[in-house]
């Protein structure tokens, strides 16, 4: 990495964090600019390719001895994670001394006790702190493990400290200065790659290699099989977590669930069957060193770049069992490594994971993590010209990063080809029109209607989008559906400045979602994505009903039913229930907004009934958005007054069955169910409220 690259690094990176605190109202002062580079850093490391963090809120809390950005829980591992940043602006990058960031962790390790034993009972219910405190001391008896983060666009030689102890629980502080930042974002690999040294939990693994000729053979590679005691993986996993799975295997079983019952059974009931019941794991490494046992037996001391690609579950149920406090003494996993060169790697270990056998089977489509999709979205954005935006003359491209690392990669290009090319490049992908795939699925997923699937975060909210599309039909991703997502984010971003505007103090996320999907459930989706894409704008219309959607949804947010934490209520669909039953009146002037049910875009993704219909169908989708909850009110209605003809009592029962599983109605339920809604409510039938 050279000083030059570093530099201009850091430019871009200040130049975006400036951009996103002025999104407002161009104030922009530091205090934003702290919580921007902070939300920055935590978008780079929830990447889905990356895991390095499941679920981040931001929540800034400052006071004597404490300073906290913000948080997280994963209640699956049993991980507190807290954050804080040290933002210098300074151009060339300032150094963070030991001093500095000793006193960063402290801050953070006093704020994490005070929380954990009850710090909220001292706060304003309403604030966000006082959300972030409440839901660290009610996750208290699932913690197990704190993690510590510094954040800063400073450089640092204090790359890593010693464990520690926040009285029974376990610590580990992690420092991500400007250097780890650059070399991880514009790479486009795993960060900072796997090494596992034995030493560390024990003694080196007995191990057999695989005979020197296969290493020799055309497109030859080295492998090694070796017996794993149950205990050692475990600790591995303990201390890497989701990491260490190979990502689109991570995926699945962050999707699918990570404990299997039937290898829970065997760990606690026989263990010493383990190894005869059990398949191991199949795993990939850039290198493997070896030692020779004092018995002559060959055996494994280090694994550069381990990569799990097939056995998670097996992995994930034995570390669980060893924090479940489950012995794990007899208990030993076979395990095939194939030692696979960096660059040979991202070809190799997608085929690995999609051959190798497993306990649950990882079927084909889970394993491609709908890469056609994301594919062809990258295709399109790199040579579909968006018409010019109000405040210019030029006609621009979108870049969409299908694989981190993407846009900077090919800027630094652009840069060693020269100063004309460089601006060539800026000119036709301009920063602030960069998106990602967890940048699309929460445009979709806030468009269909799934604000609490979009409030649990970056990576969870990815996940649901591809085990949707892997139950349904593939979306044909064609010109036109490129042109509506773009308008979909479009929509989506400018929502994030309205919200911001209104300073509701926090939440920000959780209301853009809410307020998104409430737009789409009101307007029935017939919000003119075409508009959208040909302005690259929103009309003042759409801009306030968006503003009044917000309040609306903010009241029910900050008013949880169950439980008293905010940021977890947001996560439960009884919330958006809630929401989506809100009757908010809207200017007149968005009529001119909406467009013509035949223009309307079908629910994504695409679904078919079997009888032929799909949800692209004008009636259908109508019948779509109406929620279980009118359907089954509508015949119990009809049953109390007896006002209309019981005979089509089963079609309304059905519909209201249908609509709780998110199935296709046909098109004869979807016109019979509209004009019997239609008649029931002239007849005096009230929507629940």
């Amino acid at each position: 990495m050279s000083t030059s690259d570093l530099e201009l690094f850091v430019t871009d990176l200040h130049q975006e964090i400036h951009d996103r605190a002025n999104r407002d109202d161009g104030e922009g002062v530091m205090g934003f600019q702290q919580e921007e580079f902070t939300a920055w850093c935590l978008e780079q490391l929830s990447d889905p390719e990356v895991g390095e963090i499941v679920d981040w809120q931001l929540s800034y809390h400052a006071g004597y001895g404490v300073l906290v950005y913000g948080y997280g829980v994963n209640e699956e591992d049993g991980v507190l994670d807290l954050f804080t940043t040290i933002y210098t602006q300074a151009q060339p990058p300032e150094r963070v001394g030991k001093e500095e960031v000793d006193t960063a962790f402290k801050r953070l390790q006093t704020f994490a006790q005070k929380a954990l034993d009850g710090l909220h009972t001292s706060m304003d219910d309403a604030s966000p702190a006082h959300d972030m405190c409440l839901r660290i001391f009610e996750s208290r008896p699932l913690i197990r493990r704190v993690r510590f983060f510094l954040f800063t666009d400073g450089r640092t030689t204090v790359k890593s400290r010693d464990k520690g102890r926040l009285g029974d629980l376990e610590c580990s502080f992690h420092v991500w200065d400007i250097e780890r930042l650059h070399r991880n974002t514009t790479s486009g690999q795993e960060i900072d790659p796997i090494v596992v040294d034995f030493s560390r939990y024990g003694e080196p693994v007995p191990c057999l290699r695989a005979p020197e000729p296969l290493k020799l053979m055309p497109d030859g590679y080295e492998a090694c099989l070796a017996i794993f005691p149950g205990q050692v993986l475990a600790r591995i996993f303990e201390d890497h977590g989701a990491r260490l799975l190979e990502r689109n295997v991570r995926a699945f079983l962050q999707v699918k669930g990570q404990i299997n019952k039937g290898i829970r059974d065997t760990i606690i009931r026989k263990p010493v069957h383990f190894l005869a019941y059990n398949n191991g794991i199949s795993a990939t490494a850039a290198s493997i060193e070896y030692v020779m046992l004092p018995g002559g037996q060959l055996a494994i001391s280090q694994i550069h770049d381990l990569q799990i690609v097939n056995g998670g579950q097996t992995t994930a149920s034995l570390f669980h069992a060893l924090q479940d406090k489950c012995s794990l003494d007899g208990i030993y996993v076979q395990a095939k490594l194939t030692i696979v060169s960096p660059e040979r790697m991202a070809g190799m270990v997608p085929l690995i994971s999609k051959y190798a056998n497993s306990q649950n089977k990882v079927s084909d489509a889970d394993l491609a993590a709908n890469d056609e999709f994301h594919v062809n979205i990258e295709k399109l954005s790199r040579i579909t010209w968006a018409p010019a935006a109000p405040d210019s003359f030029k006609e621009t491209r979108w870049f969409y990063e299908r694989a981190r690392g993407q846009y900077p990669d090919e800027k630094t290009r652009a840069r060693r080809a020269g100063v004309s090319a460089l601006k060539k490049f800026v000119d036709t992908y301009p920063l602030q029109q960069r998106f990602t795939k967890t940048d699309v699925a929460k445009y979709i997923n806030a468009w269909e209607q799934l604000p609490h699937i979009v409030s649990l975060g970056a990576q969870k909210n990815f996940n649901h989008l591809g085990a949707r599309m892997d139950k349904g039909e593939r979306v044909q991703v064609t010109a036109h559906y490129y042109q509506h997502l773009v308008a979909k984010g479009i929509l989506f971003r400018e929502t994030e400045k309205i919200v911001q505007a209104q300073r509701f103090g926090g939440f920000r996320a959780n209301i853009v979602a809410y307020a998104l999907a409430l737009l789409s459930h009101t307007t029935g989706r017939r919000v003119d994505l075409d508009a959208i894409w040909r302005r690259q704008s929103l009309s003042p219309a759409l801009r306030e009903a968006i503003e009044i959607l917000s309040h609306a949804v903010h009241a029910v947010i900050m008013d949880p039913k169950v439980g008293t934490n905010i940021g977890e209520w947001a996560k439960k669909e009884q919330c958006w229930q809630l929401v989506r039953q809100l009757k908010v009146p809207l200017p007149d002037e968005l009529e001119a907004d909406l467009a013509a049910w035949k223009d309307t875009e079908a629910p994504t993704p695409t679904t078919r009934a079997a009888s032929g219909a799909t949800s692209d169908d004008p009636r259908v989708a109508e019948v779509m958005g109406v929620p279980s909850e009118t359907w089954s009110h509508l015949a119990k209605w009809m049953r109390r007054t007896g006002k209309m003809d019981l005979v089509y009592l089963t079609m309304v029962s059905n519909l209201a069955s249908t609509a709780r599983r998110r199935t296709v109605p046909t098109q004869r339920q979807a016109e019979t169910g509209l004009i019997l809604l239609e008649e029931a409510r002239a007849l005096g039938f009230r929507d629940p409220s």
